[in-house]
């Protein structure tokens, strides 16, 4: 979907430096910024520093971005490029994911049976992971996040289901009932 006309205009003004039009770009912007970068990192105080330099990068190439796609689109992908190196570079393994089709369901279960699914969660590949968390919680539709992540729409339908089938599987395995949550 391409920018709108108010994105644009938007993007130009911080382009000219103008911070008033930063300031603006900043509160739409940042809560959703750090509420996905934190579904991302786990972590709430390395994605409150990832939203500084998501904006910091706005700032400094402002006068690059092209309005092929929507201005939220671009803040998202640098946003999980962001959160991709911070995953590189400190090399640590994703813990506990709870995306929304599984948060109600998890409420419900005795506490084994919520220990379980959190291990079968931590299963999930970083690539699993952004997939789900743009589709479920940020509510993006497949190709948008598919656009984001940078993979054809094809691919990101393969990861959404990959990911479903090993909760379902691993789920089962542990005599977990999945027919509430997945």
């Amino acid at each position: 979907m391409p920018a709108s006309q108010s994105d644009i205009l938007l993007m130009q003004r911080i382009a000219a430096r103008d911070e008033d039009a930063f300031t603006i770009l900043m509160n739409n912007y940042t809560a959703s910024v750090i509420r996905f970068a934190e579904k991302i990192l786990n972590s709430l105080s390395s994605a409150e520093e990832v939203a500084q330099e998501v904006f910091l990068k706005i700032w400094k190439v402002a006068d690059s971005w092209e309005p092929t796609a929507s201005l939220k689109t671009w803040i998202y992908k640098i946003t999980l490029n962001r959160c991709l190196d911070i995953k590189r570079r400190i090399k640590y393994k994703l813990t506990i994911f709870e995306p929304s089709i599984i948060e109600k369901a998890v409420s419900e279960k005795p506490k084994e049976e919520n220990d379980g699914l959190q291990l079968v969660l931590k299963k999930l590949s970083l690539d699993e992971k952004a997939a789900i968390t743009l589709h479920y919680y940020e509510e993006y539709s497949q190709r948008e996040a598919a656009e984001i992540l940078g993979i054809s729409l094809r691919t990101f339908e393969r990861r959404i289901a990959s990911a479903l089938v090993l909760l379902r599987c691993e789920l089962k395995r542990m005599n977990i009932d999945v027919t509430d949550i997945l």
